[in-house]
């Protein structure tokens, strides 16, 4: 019998509800793993804080009426220059719970290089352990 994480889990629901997201994590993954910066432990960007990424950026896309299953190089392009140009990880949090959120971070109540809410604990930041995250982002 298979059985798979509650993490993979909540990332094929998403997933369901964002066919995109499957095409851009692959793109991104290899992207991010060109340059060293796929392993959590190295402090590049984990898969799951990279599904999350796109996952949110796939719901305000949404929630701002544009197309998100058409065009995968538009869509892939818009995402590299939201996180590389517009998305501070200082100033902002991420949720992706219910239609998700970028919350405003505030000053002092953590150290962590980006935070990123676990949908499943969400007082767990799944991005704390990203110190290379403007690598990732530039």
């Amino acid at each position: 019998m298979l059985t798979i994480s509650k993490q993979a889990h909540t990332c094929m629901l998403k997933a369901e509800q964002f066919p995109a997201a499957t095409p851009l994590a692959l793109v991104l993954k290899q992207f991010l793993a060109d340059r060293s910066l796929d392993q959590s432990y190295s402090g590049g960007l984990s898969s799951y804080c990279l599904v999350l990424l796109i996952i949110r950026f796939l719901q305000h896309e949404h929630h701002l009426g544009r197309s998100i299953n058409q065009n995968y190089g538009s869509l892939l392009m818009d995402f590299l220059y939201f996180f590389g140009n517009v998305f501070d990880p200082r100033q902002m949090r991420i949720s992706v719970q219910g239609s998700g959120l970028y919350i405003k971070r505030e000053r002092g109540c953590s150290i962590d290089p980006i935070h990123i809410d676990d949908p499943l604990f969400p007082t767990n930041n799944v991005g704390r352990n990203c110190f290379r995250i403007h690598q990732c982002i530039k």
